[in-house]
């Protein structure tokens, strides 16, 4: 088994009929993958030497040829990607162990997060839409022909978070941020009951096709078109959860000040317009989504911060670092948008056609746990009143937590707490 990179490009060309190499050089994105322009006797490819420490086994390499088959599907239905080439009826080709993948060259551009404008969130909403509008007929075919997983929405914890124990070792390091988390910790403890709520009572509903990671950094624009590519991370996915999460990040700055807004508006409706244009929303599910979405990145906050206190080195806590700062600068208005819920809903109400939509065993549980987290609290303020031990009161507290959750959302059945 090949346990390093093996790149051979000039006889991997020449081996799969595209011709005497010209030139050949390393591409600086791609994290995961070693990505090389080449030009050849035959054109212009980009080839991606997949990485072997990631794609072991045959199960891994099945699984990422049914993700370029995702891409090669949504690009003959009229959605505008870059597909993978077929060399010798294949997406995925090997040579001496090492596997390829490769693109024609495209030539376009990738827009940085500070200058997406509205116009272009509109055009990404409206392809997310015609994405996930792909026949269901063609998605059941993709499902039993290929084995499409679906989409892991995020890690889950075991048990309670105690973010004053982050709180209380980064303050020993004394970091710009401290203070902003402090201010938050409350704020932490709250959403992260909730969002974790909405994680384990969530069930997918209106399930489509979908490619996963749909970001800036993975869409090209020429002559003002978005072509999508790195399609590693497609499969089948809940819409509502997949439209609003994907919404939310083309509408969030890379950073904003303590008292700035860090999710314009404007960007984040445009987005909205644009796919109801194409497909209606499912208003019913939105609440929960966001809590999803929320939880999503407190995991990636909570892994940040045990990167930044336990770091392999200077550069990964450097990362760790911005991750965290990133995080400080969003959350608050990610709160916001639950709160802005109702106004967001009468929107896209006000201008989708009326679809009716079956409804989820998820809907309706969200103000269910706001009601179980609020009776929460207010046991646990009483155990604060009572108590200065305050490793006491987080064993206590965590017992709280699981004890609503698993009686609420685990040994009962969902239709009890619905």
């Amino acid at each position: 088994m090949l346990v390093s990179y093996n790149v051979l490009i000039e006889e991997f060309c020449e081996s799969h009929h595209l011709g005497e190499v010209k030139e050949a050089r390393l591409l600086p994105a791609g994290i995961t993958n070693q990505t090389y322009f080449v030009e050849t006797t035959t054109g212009k490819y980009v080839v991606k030497a997949l990485n072997p420490y990631r794609y072991k086994t045959k199960e891994d390499i099945q699984k990422l040829e049914t993700t370029e088959y995702i891409s090669e599907l949504a690009n003959q239905n009229g959605v505008s990607t870059i597909a993978a080439k077929r060399i010798n009826g294949k997406l995925i080709n090997i040579l001496h162990e090492q596997h390829y993948i490769v693109f024609d060259f495209f030539e376009g551009d990738i827009i940085p997060l500070n200058r997406i404008s509205v116009e272009n969130c509109f055009d990404v909403g409206r392809m997310l839409a015609e994405l996930h509008n792909l026949s269901f007929k063609e998605q059941k075919k993709l499902n039993s022909k290929n084995k499409i997983q679906m989409h892991n929405y995020a890690e889950q914890f075991k048990g309670k978070v105690d973010w004053d124990h982050y709180y209380k070792k980064a303050a020993k390091n004394s970091p710009k941020w401290l203070s902003r988390l402090k201010n938050e910790i409350v704020n932490l403890y709250e959403v992260f009951d909730l969002s974790f709520a909405a994680y384990l009572s969530f069930i997918p509903q209106d399930v489509v096709i979908a490619h996963g990671d749909l970001f800036n950094h993975n869409i090209l624009w020429k002559d003002n078109v978005p072509y999508i590519i790195d399609w590693e991370a497609a499969g089948f996915i809940d819409a509502t959860y997949d439209c609003v999460y994907t919404a939310i990040r083309w509408s969030t700055k890379n950073y904003t000040e303590d008292k700035e807004d860090a999710v314009d508006r404007y960007r984040l409706y445009a987005f909205l317009n644009g796919y109801l244009e194409k497909r209606s929303i499912n208003i019913e599910n939105i609440e929960i989504s966001l809590y999803m979405i929320l939880y999503k990145r407190l995991t990636y906050f909570r892994n940040a911060l045990i990167k930044y206190l336990n770091p392999r080195n200077e550069s990964s806590k450097n990362r760790a670092e911005s991750q965290i700062i990133y995080t400080l600068s969003i959350f608050r208005d990610y709160k916001n948008l639950i709160n802005e819920l109702e106004r967001i809903k009468s929107y896209i109400v006000e201008r989708q056609p009326e679809k009716e939509y079956e409804k989820s065993p998820s809907y309706g549980i969200m103000p269910k746990m706001k009601l179980l987290i609020e009776s929460y609290n207010d046991s646990l303020d009483e155990l604060k009143k009572s108590t200065k031990d305050h490793r006491r009161l987080t064993r206590k507290h965590k017992k709280l937590t699981e004890d609503y959750m698993h009686e609420r959302l685990i040994d009962k059945p969902l239709k009890e707490v619905n």
